[in-house]
């Protein structure tokens, strides 16, 4: 008897350890991923880097370049150097880069000379018109009402963001604003003591986000896979100074047995409670969390709304992706993304707004292929709780456990891939003599 027992013990501690184990293995090996990806790039850059005109590009870089290092756009076009270098892959030194009399600013033109998905969604609320486009797609609305929206979304699946250590610039007040905290975001006393300490001595804004990520990284978990599961933050109104309580049932019924409203609050809501606690919750949590670390050090920080280019829950839109040929992108989604959204942040970095998910900068799309359909400063710009009530399929108004729910918010309709187009062999012959045919490849 005795021994039947010890071993039910013993089972259960190498059940338990492997667990462990395979979390703590998965969490080392994105992160030593973080880390070496960033000692590199202080390495190559151990002081940091002049940007006299703000546009992301070192002054070094723009020698190498032939680009103008007091101007963002060289050539007039309307496009930052920034973006014809590391997204649209055309010449930032000719406004028509391919001489057809079209400047490379036309919407058309922009896509040309890179690879990208050509993506159509129905979007419902909340959306925000004005903050489709991110880093690595472009995005223009083609009809809209009071309900939803029709977007065309230009992805650049395989742009690469150019980032290094630049010296400290002034915020234009359109990204000041960035700055503001809420109740949520808000890092106060001790613990905001403990946060700028993190920072003493950053020579830039990239090696004050690396050790936020560090910090992040080393001493915050998730406390109960209940927030994993549960949606917090879809239950709760925000205000400014004010959270107000609707408990729809988002959440498992385990969820409200096991924790009072106060302790989700401190554990998974509110910053100033997470970093007192050191734990976090699933995405929504985290991208609060990283916001307000990032404000309270002086770096511009908003969370974005995000949904898959095929989610894995939608046959016809996995059948969607059958259009895309390319090996590298086709391997990735092949089976669709998993989810129905996602929450993450952009950071105001080097003159640009750059994705920010957990421990990677501006990770490669691949990884993350979602499209936004809003970015918001605080959370309550936004009432989630009541907008999100409106468009599922399976309410908790209906009675139905919150685990079946399926959004019908976001529908991706249609999926195209579009090839990089060759440039003129006269417009070749040019750019390799002046050492620039590296820009016309993707």
């Amino acid at each position: 008897m005795e021994l039947r027992i010890y071993l039910r013990i013993f089972c259960f501690t190498i059940f338990i350890s492997s667990i462990c184990f395979v979390q703590i293995t998965y969490c080392q090996h994105g992160y030593s991923a973080f880390q070496k990806k960033y000692q590199k790039i202080f390495i190559n850059y151990p002081e940091t880097l002049e940007d006299n005109d703000g546009d992301g590009l070192d002054n070094k870089k723009e020698l190498q370049l032939g680009t103008n290092p007091y101007s963002a756009d060289s050539d007039g076009d309307g496009l930052d150097d920034y973006f014809e270098v590391c997204k649209y892959h055309t010449d930032p030194l000719m406004a028509d880069s391919d001489g057809d009399d079209i400047p490379d600013s036309v919407w058309s033109e922009r896509y040309e000379h890179a690879y990208t998905i050509k993506v159509i969604a129905e979007i419902g609320k909340p959306y925000d018109i004005k903050s489709f486009e991110s880093f690595f797609f472009d995005a223009k609305v083609i009809s809209a009402d009071n309900e939803k929206v029709f977007v065309e979304y230009i992805v650049y699946p395989l742009a690469e963001a150019y980032i290094v250590p630049l010296k400290p610039q002034k915020y234009p007040p359109s990204v000041k604003r960035y700055l503001e905290t809420d109740i949520v975001t808000k890092i106060e006393g001790e613990s905001l003591k403990e946060v700028l300490k993190l920072v003493e001595g950053s020579k830039s804004d990239l090696e004050k986000l690396i050790r936020i990520i560090d910090y992040v990284a080393k001493n915050f978990k998730l406390k109960d896979k209940l927030f994993a599961l549960s949606e917090p933050f879809m239950e709760f109104y925000f205000e400014k100074d004010k959270i107000s309580h609707i408990h729809q049932n988002w959440s498992p019924e385990e969820f409200y047995r096991r924790y009072s409203i106060d302790s989700i609050l401190e554990l998974n809501c509110l910053v100033q409670g997470m970093i007192k606690n050191k734990s976090k919750g699933a995405c929504g949590s985290t991208a609060a969390l990283m916001a307000g670390l990032c404000k309270a050090v002086g770096i511009p920080c908003r969370i974005k709304q995000s949904f898959p280019i095929a989610t894995n829950k939608d046959i016809n839109q996995v059948k969607l992706l059958e259009n895309i040929k390319n090996i590298k992108v086709k391997e990735k989604l092949k089976d669709g993304v998993p989810g129905d959204n996602h929450f993450f942040n952009e950071v105001y970095l080097n003159g640009h707004w750059i994705d920010l998910d957990h421990y990677r900068i501006s990770d490669n799309w691949l990884n993350r292929p979602f499209l936004k359909s809003i970015h918001f400063n605080n959370w309550h710009d936004v009432d989630f709780a009541h907008q999100w009530e409106s468009w599922c399929t399976i309410s908790p108004k209906k009675g139905e456990q919150s685990l079946k729910i399926r959004y019908k918010a976001y529908r991706v309709i249609s999926i195209i891939e579009q090839k990089p187009k060759e440039f003129p062999l006269q417009i070749r012959k040019k750019a390799e003599k002046r050492g620039r045919f590296y820009f016309f490849s993707s």
